[in-house]
């Protein structure tokens, strides 16, 4: 499950396993919006408060380290923030 919170100050993107929902890990640290999942579940892409398109790998199946992985800026846009969608 992937959501935003502003529990920081400002709204970061959280996730975390479902169900179980034992652990929670924080996506972002310079803030993000409308956090979507890639088809296959294994990419999450959100928008930077700069207007970046950015995509995180994540395996929710890890146990021994965090399930996120490098963040990759792919392009620039000034789209709506609720104006897109993803596949795999």
């Amino acid at each position: 499950m992937a959501y935003e919170s502003t529990e920081t100050g400002r709204v970061e993107i959280f996730i975390e396993r479902f169900p179980g929902r034992e652990e929670r890990f924080q996506l972002t640290t310079t803030g993000g919006q409308q956090p979507m999942w890639r088809g296959d579940g294994e990419e999450i892409y959100y928008y930077s408060y700069e207007g970046e398109m950015i995509a995180v790998p994540v395996d929710m199946d890890a146990t021994d380290k965090s399930p996120i992985g490098e963040p990759t800026v792919l392009f620039t846009t000034n789209l709506r923030r609720d104006d897109y969608d993803v596949t795999n």
